[in-house]
C-alpha cells in the first residue's frame, strides 16, 4: 500500500486513535512511498520534544524508513494547530533531515475529520512532501 494523502492516513489510524488521550503515531515509509509499518510511539501524553525525536529516530531506523508521517490525535473542534505544534513540527523536520528521514506530514486526527499540517504551513516542509 502506498501513502499518499492524508485522507489515507486518517483512514489507517482513525479506528486506533483514541481523542480523549493524549496520542502519537508514527507512519514508516520506503523512498518510494510504500508502507512499511504504524506504530503509536506516546499514548496518555507527550512528552517534551528530545523524548519524542529519540523514539520517532529509533523507531524509523529500527524499521530503515527513509519517509514517515506522524500522526497526533486532537480532541477539539474544529481543528486548529497551535503555535507549538508548528514549531515541534518544524524542529522535528530539520532534525530527521539530519540523517535523511524525511518527515512528509505531520496529520492531526479528531472525531470530526483531520487537518494536515503540510497543507496548513506548508513552508515548514520539503518540496518533496506528499
Amino acid at each position: 500500500m502506498k501513502i499518499s494523502h492524508p485522507v489515507t492516513c486518517d483512514r489507517l489510524l482513525r479506528p486506533k486513535l483514541r481523542p480523549e488521550n493524549q496520542e502519537l503515531w508514527c507512519i514508516a515509509l520506503t523512498e518510494s512511498y510504500d508502507y512499511i509499518h504504524h506504530k503509536a510511539l506516546f499514548q496518555g501524553y507527550i512528552p517534551r520534544f528530545p523524548q519524542c525525536v529519540r523514539k520517532i529516530t529509533q523507531f524509523s531506523l529500527k524499521l530503515n524508513s527513509s519517509r514517515i508521517i506522524v500522526v497526533s490525535s486532537y480532541s477539539t473542534h474544529p481543528i486548529i494547530p497551535e503555535e507549538k505544534e508548528l514549531f515541534w513540527t518544524e524542529k522535528l523536520q530539520e532534525t530527521l533531515k539530519l540523517i535523511e528521514i524525511q518527515l512528509l506530514d505531520h496529520i492531526l486526527i479528531s472525531p470530526h475529520g483531520h487537518l494536515s499540517l503540510l497543507h496548513w504551513e506548508p513552508q515548514i516542509f520539503d518540496s518533496h512532501s506528499i
